[in-house]
């Protein structure tokens, strides 16, 4: 089975394709082109696709057949041309500025790995529904592109998830809550773009669960304009530790009384 490591943190796999040798074709760290690919057919282990586009996909998809795929920079709409795949227990998509459903994904019922990142037309992870199988899922946004979900209710059916990201979204009905139903997460990554209520309600259904968020405020690495601080929630503010003592006395007082009402 593949290592999570191979996909988190988006690592290039250590071959020198060059940027003009798009798409780029790896497969177990071998490089191959399209024209490699005409004659052949290669299972593998893992694979990474950097630069595919609408008139290429079909092929690449037709010509592998691995456990693990990243795909990098894909300008691909319809995702049904991974349907091929028959192997699959680990995805990445990056960087696709043209998808907008994902409900061709449904289909990889054996999938335990999925990051969808930097993918600013999707509006609706409904399909992720139906991926029993996930224990890692990364639904985030780009550098400067924010992914948007409707709602997170379907990650309310993915029982065996086990750790979760949701970086540079936002989500509609700017609910957190349904978190709550997968039971086994052990592991969250939230951006602070959700009400201190959210988070909260999470840090008292969810005691066991390690989360950053789960606090009043962060300590930074390093300042901001003299701030050191950033309070937990949305359009609170980033404040000094030094300076802003007593202010971030209150702001843990808060938070220690919403949790107490969530967990009563």
């Amino acid at each position: 089975m593949p290592d999570i490591k191979l996909l988190r943190g988006n690592p290039w796999p250590d071959v020198n394709w060059g940027e003009t040798a798009k798409p780029a074709i790896i497969v177990d760290g071998a490089l191959y082109s399209l024209k490699d690919l005409e004659d052949r057919f290669i299972e593998g282990d893992s694979a990474y696709i950097v630069g595919s586009n609408e008139k290429n996909i079909g092929h690449i998809c037709s010509r592998i057949n691995p456990r693990l795929i990243q795909f990098y920079e894909m300008r691909v709409s319809d995702l049904s041309v991974t349907q091929s795949f028959t192997r699959l227990t680990h995805l990445a998509i990056r960087w696709n500025t043209k998808v907008a459903d994902l409900g061709p994904l449904e289909r990889h019922k054996n999938l335990e790995v999925l990051i969808i990142e930097d993918t600013p037309k999707i509006a609706s992870i409904a399909p992720l529904a139906n991926l029993q199988s996930l224990r890692y899922l990364d639904y985030s946004g780009g550098i400067w592109n924010k992914n948007r979900a409707e709602t997170l209710a379907p990650i309310s059916k993915l029982r065996q998830l086990e750790y979760l990201a949701l970086n540079n979204i936002r989500v509609d009905d700017g609910s957190l809550k349904p978190i709550v139903q997968c039971q086994k997460i052990k592991e969250l990554h939230i951006c602070n773009k959700f009400k201190t209520e959210e988070f909260a309600y999470l840090a008292a259904n969810m005691p066991n669960v390690e989360c950053n968020m789960f606090q009043a405020y962060i300590k930074l690495g390093q300042s901001i304009g003299g701030d050191d601080v950033m309070v937990v929630g949305s359009r609170k503010p980033f404040l000094s530790s030094a300076k802003d003592g007593e202010r971030l006395k209150k702001y843990e007082a808060n938070f220690s009384k919403l949790v107490k009402k969530f967990s009563e």
